[in-house]
């Protein structure tokens, strides 16, 4: 029987960044507070300048791996308890529609991230299944750990 992959991609003290699970682009990452405080402002000084420092490193251990457009980073707090980030990797194929048609409107971040949740929702463990998002966690782990790359110590 073979290990179903881990989704962690990295973990420390305060935070646990692990790769969404139901749904299906690679690279959509989670950073989730180990302590769920309700936002930001339950962080204390600390481990807020430190989350700035994770998500800074994971942005770009993204863009080495993933070569997104962009990165959004969000924090919405509706339906899951607990402060937790959405590290959202935008990809060319999601505003190709737009593209296709001649159309350059501004993108609307949140609307985009909302269609292709739902377009590409899956079941929780459905992911390790999915072509490259095992391979993009262990990617990503790796760009971490580089020495050059790495995050400081906690």
């Amino acid at each position: 029987m073979t290990a179903e992959p881990d989704p962690t991609v990295f973990e420390e003290s305060h935070f646990r960044v692990f790769h969404c699970l139901d749904v299906d682009v690679p690279g959509y990452l989670i950073v989730a507070a180990k302590d769920a405080p309700e936002d930001w402002g339950g962080l204390d000084r600390r481990q807020q300048a430190r989350l700035g420092v994770v998500v800074g490193r994971l942005v770009e251990a993204l863009k080495a791996v993933v070569a997104p457009e962009r990165v959004y980073v969000c924090s919405f707090g509706e339906s899951s308890p607990g402060l937790h980030l959405h590290l959202f990797p935008r990809y060319r194929w999601m505003t190709a529609d737009a593209a296709a048609d001649g159309r350059t409107p501004p993108i609307d971040g949140p609307a985009l991230l909302s269609r292709i949740r739902r377009e590409r929702a899956c079941a929780p463990r459905a992911w390790a299944d999915a072509a490259g998002i095992a391979d993009v966690v262990r990617r990503v782990r790796e760009r971490l750990a580089d020495t050059a790359d790495a995050l400081p110590p906690d």
